[in-house]
């Protein structure tokens, strides 16, 4: 007996001890056969002699269910190992019918009945060699192959492709040209025939794969159902129906879960990346999605270049197996955007960052598409949307921007920025809330915006524009502005800029104020800044004119008298004492139909039937006589006396030295005694009071203005307010055409600053009627303007 004869006894007798110890254990021990078988080998063989082995029975098979026997035997055909070798090294086979059908063929190791029972190098020349095949009709069809390893019963029967690893019961069982694949577990790659390049790890995994290249499914039942598909990377178990309910408290990660393996439903989508426990499990023929994460994308069927990570992310994209929505969505986040069923072209990341409905498919609004949202707990409906911050919310919009934890927006077009800010409008803004913790001072050019302001503008380069519109533009906002409704109360404080009459207009509630004092462009209209009387001197300045104060000495022209008497010779108006005169001419209406008559003490003008009775005002006399009785001086004329008897120095030798009246004040000296001062304002100031309304009477009749018919100019009047000065009360009249409607009445300081603008809506002979309460002592002055033209100007004095 030759050594390898007794290699052989002893192989055969161990061989047939390992079966039946097998025998009386579990299917799974039954299922580690083969590398039960390989392990052993290891060590026989290498007892043995080197070149060639065969041992095994002669069997010609035939299908048979109860055999196990598969087709095509039909017990035609004998198979004995070895029986055909001719010459080859390194080849061991056995098993009944194993390596049959080698005849030159190098480094193969065939174990199991039928194991390669047709492997051999074809007439062809392609070799069949360095292969490795171990279990019960293992690669039984294959005729020429090279550099596999096949494990398992019924493992790629008819392969014909090189380098593959095939790895468990019935994987590959259908394997033919396909080559480079790498398949392990129970039924992985059945159905592959030439598809190449494969990795197909799990029980099922790539079950219905055909001639799907470059795949990787490792998972129970990954890819099970990809069939063409090429390019796609499925990992991961089988979801669990029960496991979501079973996190945390069971509420917040729970989801409809439908349980079963990564990518399994997948027949034709590619470019897929699936890594999870059923993450992708539905995806037909979706591609160029990558979906990471437990139960990541799990419904998703047709839809294509969408990006989930995170646990259950995505889980109900295209539930509703549409074919062209639930199209390139990217959600990052634990069950971020599981809810949406329809909607594109979305971005969103964080916790349950997700939409509060499943959207609809469509071209009109709430169909959840094009949002950006990005916090945990976002809450996303409508289209064209962004959300960022916690528990930021939507519902029911298109186009609106909510950016603040906590905030929200309920319609389109809205913007809410802060913490927690709810706006319910459409088409607006806001800026921060409306209560004392969340509300804003929003800086321009600033990073420490005054707090007492809602906005402060602090370039000093740039200015505040204000919305520019036509006249008729701005009328029409009184009937019909932006919202559709005319403007009312609410709107009070309104601004805009007229570009027709260049001025800025306010809504008081009621109306449009004119906010510009004169529209006047004459270059000689200037404001007076300075204008007041310091001892002698006037003192007057301009307000743009870039030049010290000027002053005017007019101590040349006092004369201490009252004697000073008007005169008018034509048109030239003079007054005695001083050398000026006044022109004029410029003033009349080319008509001397008009005299002033003086009738005892009746002033009259021809052609008015009104006359003025001057005989109350008949003091302004330089008539006036001082007089003694006894020890008491006295004027006449005055109410006041004074007592010298404490003067007296028993002597009657004493003369009135000087006498001299300085404003109000007059003064007395007498030979030997003390000047004494007398107060005479209290006199002067009730015939001041009647000498203005006397000026102001004349002003009257002469802007009456009367032709030669004695027809009244109807052209706007303003007269002198009355009483002047006052404190207290005063009225001024004016006079307005029929069919003026834009008049008002503008007051200013003595620095030209409006004060006051009061707007007159009756024609005719009206009155305003003012209060000096809120303002100083001092001059003022008040402007008639119709529309943007200037018609005169009066100055009012308000005492203490």
């Amino acid at each position: 007996m030759t050594p390898f004869d007794t290699v052989k006894t002893i192989l055969k007798s161990d061989i047939c001890s390992i079966f039946a110890l097998i025998s009386n254990k579990s299917q799974n021990m039954i299922k580690q056969l083969p590398f039960v078988l390989a392990l052993f080998l290891l060590i026989t063989v290498s007892q043995a002699q080197t070149n060639n082995q065969f041992d095994g029975a002669t069997v010609t098979p035939t299908q048979d269910f109860n055999t196990h026997t598969p087709a095509p035997y039909d017990g035609t055909q004998t198979f004995t190992p070895g029986s055909s070798f001719t010459s080859g090294d390194w080849n061991l086979s056995i098993g009944p019918g194993a390596g049959a059908s080698l005849g030159v063929s190098y480094s193969n190791i065939l174990i199991g009945g039928m194991a390669g029972a047709l492997l051999n190098e074809n007439t062809s020349g392609i070799d069949a060699e360095d292969n490795i095949v171990i279990g019960t009709f293992a690669a039984d069809r294959t005729l020429s192959a090279s550099d596999n390893v096949f494990i398992g019963n019924y493992v790629a029967r008819n392969a014909t492709g090189n380098d593959n690893v095939v790895v468990g019961h019935r994987a590959g069982g259908n394997l033919t040209t396909g080559y480079d694949n790498t398949i392990i577990g129970e039924q992985a790659g059945a159905f592959l025939t030439e598809g190449s390049d494969n990795v197909l790890i799990g029980e099922d995994a790539g079950y219905d794969l055909t001639t799907g290249k470059d795949n990787c499914f490792v998972g129970s039942r990954a890819g099970a159902n990809t069939t063409t598909a090429s390019g796609n990377t499925f990992i991961g178990g089988e979801s669990n129906y029960s496991l979501p309910s079973s996190l945390g408290n069971g509420v917040d990660y729970d989801f409809n879960n439908l349980g079963d393996g990564v990518g399994e439903r997948n027949t034709t989508g590619q470019a897929n990346t699936f890594v999870g426990s059923g993450a992708g499990l539905d995806n037909v023929d979706g591609f160029a999605n990558t979906f990471l994460g437990y139960a990541a994308g799990a419904n998703s069927q047709y839809g294509d270049g969408n990006t989930f990570i995170g646990y259950g992310t995505g889980w109900d994209n295209n539930r509703t197996n549409e074919r062209n929505n639930a199209n390139r969505n990217t959600y990052v986040g634990a069950l971020t955007g599981g809810v949406n069923r329809e909607g594109s072209d979305n971005i969103g990341m964080g916790w349950k960052a997700d939409f509060n409905s499943t959207g609809s498919d469509g071209s009109s609004d709430g169909k959840n598409n094009r949002n950006i949202f990005l916090g945990n707990s976002v809450s996303v409906f409508g289209d064209d949307q962004v959300i960022i911050g916690h528990a930021a919310r939507t519902t029911g919009n298109r186009g609106s921007i909510t950016i603040g934890s906590q905030s929200s927006t309920a319609n389109s077009y809205a913007a809410a920025i802060g913490y927690d800010v709810d706006v319910t409008q459409a088409n607006t803004m806001a800026l921060g809330g409306s209560t004392t913790t969340n509300r804003m001072s929003v800086g321009i050019g600033t990073v420490a915006a005054n707090q007492n302001a809602s906005l402060e503008l602090a370039d000093i380069d740039k200015g505040f524009l204000v919305n520019r519109l036509t006249t008729t533009q701005r009328t029409a906002m009184e009937t019909a502005a932006a919202s559709g409704n005319p403007l009312a109360a609410t709107e009070a404080g309104m601004l805009v800029y007229d570009t027709d009459l260049s001025s800025l207009f306010v809504w008081d509630g009621t109306q449009w104020i004119n906010s510009t004092i004169d529209t006047n462009t004459d270059t000689d209209d200037q404001t007076i800044d300075e204008f007041q009387l310091n001892g002698d001197d006037l003192e007057l300045s301009l307000l743009d004119d870039a030049e010290a104060t000027k002053t005017v000495d007019l101590s040349g022209y006092l004369d201490n008298t009252d004697s000073q008497a008007l005169s008018l010779a034509t048109n030239t108006l003079s007054i005695s004492g001083a050398a000026g005169t006044i022109d004029l001419s410029g003033y009349l209406d080319n008509t001397d139909a008009q005299d002033l008559n003086l009738s005892s003490n009746t002033l009259s003008l021809t052609n008015d039937g009104t006359t003025v009775d001057l005989s109350g005002y008949l003091d302004n006399t330089d008539a006036q006589e001082l007089s003694l009785a006894g020890s008491t001086l006295s004027i006449s004329g005055g109410t006041n006396t004074i007592d010298l008897s404490t003067a007296l120095t028993s002597s009657d030798n004493q003369n009135l030295t000087s006498a001299t009246l300085s404003g109000t004040d007059l003064t007395i000296t007498i030979e030997g005694g003390d000047a004494v001062s007398v107060d005479l304002s209290p006199i002067i100031s009730s015939l001041q009071t009647q000498i203005t309304d006397v000026l102001s009477r004349l002003d009257t009749v002469e802007n009456c203005a009367c032709d030669s018919q004695g027809n009244k100019n109807l052209g706007p009047i303003l007269y002198q307010n009355i009483p002047n000065p006052f404190n207290g009360t005063s009225s001024i009249k004016y006079y307005l055409p029929n069919g003026i409607t834009n008049a008002s009445i503008v007051f200013s300081n003595s620095m030209g600053q409006v004060i006051s603008t009061v707007p007159l809506h009756k024609t005719g002979t009206e009155e305003v009627n003012i209060n000096s309460d809120s303002l100083s002592a001092g001059t003022y002055f008040y402007t008639l303007y119709v529309g943007s033209q200037k018609i005169n100007t009066k100055k009012m004095v308000i005492k203490n």
